[in-house]
């Protein structure tokens, strides 16, 4: 670089310079703001990540990559019914080892005060575990063996009532009794998780034995879950009842 040029890029930063620094309350002004808008783009930066961790958590840890749910289903926390024997049709897909049933609903929980929150419900199959509670600090996954047991998080016992566990309490009005805390499990939506058995879900959200069994979503841990989603497709493209809707699953980088 020559010496001119070395000289306009000093000159073009000293008068650049002398202009910040002419009126320095507009200066400080400046900089002020533009620190607070640096800031301002952290926070919101880290309540993105925090809430792409809170809706994908049950997603995350659970061991599938691919999820059939009932057609026009956004999310596995609001997922309809789907008709059980769906869970057999995809077994006879070829790529397809293992598929499991989870039922997603919301229920009452009335507290031991009277009281009434919203809860949902997450029933898994207790013999292999796909949706089971993480983190837990108190119990055992094997204490939902029980008919009328139930998991929380420690961070809702006291929005749900529930001071130590074996307190019972009730569910759409049938008797659940808290048998284990996890920590740290939380949700986007002001209804806290209440993981119990598959069994257990369908009976406190009045499921009926007189009817074909059902479940809100099912989980197919595969390597390949594009090919797979793809024939559960074609499988169920000559359906009368319809198809269900098959997502690979995309799990949160935060996760």
């Amino acid at each position: 670089m020559s010496r001119i040029d070395a000289s306009r890029i000093s000159g073009t930063s000293l008068l650049a310079w002398r202009n910040l620094s002419h009126d320095r309350a507009r200066f400080v002004v400046t900089l002020v703001g533009v620190l607070f808008a640096v800031l301002l783009m952290g926070v919101e930066l880290g309540l993105l990540l925090g809430f792409a961790r809170t809706t994908s958590g049950l997603v995350d840890h659970t061991d599938a990559d691919l999820w059939i749910t009932p057609a026009g289903t956004t999310n596995v926390d609001i997922a309809g019914r789907l008709d059980e024997r769906r869970r057999f049709e995809a077994l006879a897909v070829s790529g397809v080892a293992q598929v499991d049933q989870l039922m997603m609903q919301f229920a009452f929980w009335r507290k031991p005060d009277g009281g009434t929150e919203s809860v949902s419900i997450v029933g898994f199959n207790l013999a292999t575990g796909q949706g089971r509670p993480w983190n837990l600090v108190e119990g055992t996954i094997e204490d939902l063996q029980q008919d009328d047991a139930v998991i929380i998080d420690r961070l809702y016992a006291a929005k749900l009532g529930v001071t130590a566990l074996g307190q019972t309490v009730e569910i759409n009005n049938r008797r659940a009794r808290v048998v284990g805390y996890t920590a740290g499990i939380r949700t986007f939506t002001q209804s806290p998780y209440v993981f119990t058995t598959h069994r257990n879900a369908q009976r406190f959200t009045f499921f009926r034995p007189t009817r074909p069994p059902t479940c809100s979503c099912v989980c197919v841990p595969t390597p390949t879950p594009r090919p797979c989603a793809t024939r559960c497709r074609r499988a169920w493209a000559a359906s009368t009842s319809g198809s269900p809707k098959t997502s690979p699953a995309r799990r949160s980088a935060t996760g």
